[in-house]
């Protein structure tokens, strides 16, 4: 598929830190839409998806793109952010762990073994991912339908970033990147006691697939 048959123009909504007042203003990046590999390919080649090689136009304030191994330490500050976050939710279960542990768990969605980091990039900075598995049920028990889908490992928007439609914009790339791949559904799981993450996925058109249960032995 050409990438150029899947552009559209996509607008998200910001508030002013200012005076709160909501505007638009389009999306750093029109490829969120753009095929995957039309994405990869931008990146390496540090031009935007569609324009000859030779004419590379300055990068946009932000771009919803593909992460590389060059982004690791970007993502790595946003993924410390939310493991702090799920030790505060479960202080029980989740345990501080160093850097070298945060590398080792991120390379492998870099390395592109069936799974993928879309990135929020504002000049320069990196203010949210999405990290993405694609899952195929064939390599269950057997027991359910064959098809595909995208599970959303992790997604996380710096704090600084929040409520500017950054989420938004990047849940609906990994929305693309699963019709792309030609998955049946987006999943994600989410703490019970997050309740504006479950109101946001809600308002983003995500509903409750199923209920996991725990009992605490005492």
């Amino acid at each position: 598929m050409r990438a150029q048959a899947l552009r559209r123009k996509v607008v998200i909504k910001v508030r002013s830190p200012d005076d709160f007042i909501s505007y638009e203003v389009m999306s750093g990046c029109d490829c969120i839409t753009e095929s995957i590999s039309a994405l990869r390919t931008a990146r390496q080649k540090n031009i935007r998806p569609g324009e000859p090689e030779t004419g590379f136009a300055p990068a946009r304030p932000r771009v919803i793109r593909i992460a590389d191994m060059n982004d690791l330490a970007g993502i790595n500050v946003l993924h410390t952010q939310l493991h702090l976050q799920h030790i505060g939710y479960r202080p029980d279960i989740f345990a501080p762990i160093e850097q070298p542990v945060f590398d080792r768990l991120m390379i492998p969605y870099i390395e592109n073994n069936g799974k993928d980091i879309i990135i929020s990039e504002n000049h320069g900075v990196i203010d949210g991912y999405a990290a993405i598995s694609v899952c195929d049920t064939k390599k269950g028990e057997g027991e359910i339908l064959p098809f595909l889908f995208v599970e959303v490992n992790e997604l996380c928007v710096a704090g600084s970033a929040q409520r500017k439609g950054i989420g938004t914009a990047l849940l609906d790339a990994v929305k693309e990147y699963a019709k792309e791949k030609g998955a049946k559904f987006v999943e994600l799981g989410v703490n019970a006691q997050n309740t504006s993450a479950q109101e946001f996925y809600k308002a983003n058109g995500m509903f409750v697939k199923n209920y996991k249960m725990q009992y605490k032995i005492q």
